[in-house]
């Protein structure tokens, strides 16, 4: 018998396609002066603090990539927001 009556529940999601620019080079992934290069005979293991440094040091170099600064409008409505919140806790504060 096979699988030609069994149905599927759920229908097939096929994962988007990874653009060359979302994909680290080596040089991304690894701090040239903390680390020998790949195949030299060290590679951190991922659960090692030496991976979690790689891994915070991939983190940090994307997102100083995508960095885009904020607009004065974003700016403006995160100040409002901030002055809001304290005047609330201020408030709340002075009549309890």
């Amino acid at each position: 018998m096979g699988s030609r009556g069994i149905r599927r529940r759920k229908p097939v999601h096929h994962l988007p396609k990874v653009s060359d620019r979302e994909t680290p080079s080596p040089d991304d992934l690894v701090p040239p002066v903390m680390w020998p290069s790949k195949g030299s005979g060290f590679e951190a293991d991922p659960f090692s603090p030496a991976g979690t440094a790689q891994r915070y040091w991939w983190g940090v170099r994307k997102a100083t990539e995508d960095y885009q600064p904020i607009s004065f409008r974003t700016y403006l409505v995160m100040m409002v927001l901030l002055v809001v919140i304290i005047g609330g806790i201020a408030l709340g504060m002075a009549l309890h």
